[in-house]
């Protein structure tokens, strides 16, 4: 029977491709998993956060990198062994039969050159982006970004576009769910709730209940007013203030 062909050169290249598209699929959902914001899982692999996003929709996972950005603890994926990685010295398994032909010994008697080694961690290197960070290299720079933030949000107010164009860039802003993922990292997602409610109580009464000057300053559209209204549960109060102005201005007349 004749020996069956050798593969070809072109399927190698596509299993060794799919080799590394598997083991750099794997190392951006760790970096996810352990910063739980996007914004740092770029700065750590040096990348802009415009290309982390074309490379997680090249990998199609941009969806589940998110999720572990949003999820919880018990949420996260188990961690496995890194293939290649150092381990302790290989331990002799003794048979059952030689364990019951040899005395027992208690363990206060063992010797400490008997006891059993326990597995030594890979190492981890300084160089290496997804070793963790120490934690107090990381709390600085979580308040790093939060003084940022902070400023930011006291120069342009809590308007999402506006902040969504100074952190990204004017052709392309800052998605809204990245936007909201890196003021949660921060420690700041309940300061911009309720500036964003003051803000809307201030324009609301300044333009006497009118959604489309309110939309306009806030430089969007109805429907994400509309949203933005639900998600901070103003929508009942916004109403109550434009029927107030409404029977003021029939009185009037």
């Amino acid at each position: 029977m004749a020996a069956a062909p050798p593969p070809s050169h072109q399927s190698r290249r596509s299993r060794a491709d799919a080799q590394e598209r598997r083991a750099r699929s794997e190392r951006l959902l760790g970096l996810f998993a352990w910063h739980r914001d996007a914004p740092l899982v770029a700065r750590s692999l040096g990348l802009s956060l415009d290309e982390l996003h074309a490379e997680l929709d090249g990998l199609k996972l941009r969806r589940k990198a998110y999720r572990l950005v949003r999820g919880f603890d018990p949420a996260l994926p188990v961690v496995k062994a890194v293939p290649g990685g150092r381990s302790g010295p290989p331990l002799r398994r003794r048979t059952r039969s030689a364990a019951a032909a040899q005395p027992s010994q208690s363990p206060a008697a063992q010797s400490p050159a008997d006891a059993p080694e326990p597995n030594e961690p890979p190492p981890r290197h300084a160089h290496d982006p997804a070793a963790p960070a120490e934690p107090s290299a990381r709390s600085a720079a979580i308040a790093g970004q939060a003084a940022q933030l902070r400023a930011l949000l006291a120069e342009v107010g809590a308007r999402r576009a506006v902040l969504a164009a100074r952190l990204g860039s004017e052709r392309k802003p800052l998605p809204e769910r990245v936007l909201l993922a890196r003021f949660r990292a921060a420690g700041l997602e309940r300061e911009l709730g309720q500036r964003e409610r003051d803000l809307l109580r201030a324009l609301f009464a300044r333009h006497r209940g009118s959604r489309e000057a309110v939309a306009a300053e806030m430089k969007i559209d109805g429907d994400a007013l509309e949203r933005l209204l639900r998600e901070r549960r103003l929508e009942h109060e916004v109403d109550r203030l434009g029927d107030r102005f409404k029977e003021r201005i029939r009185r009037r007349r």
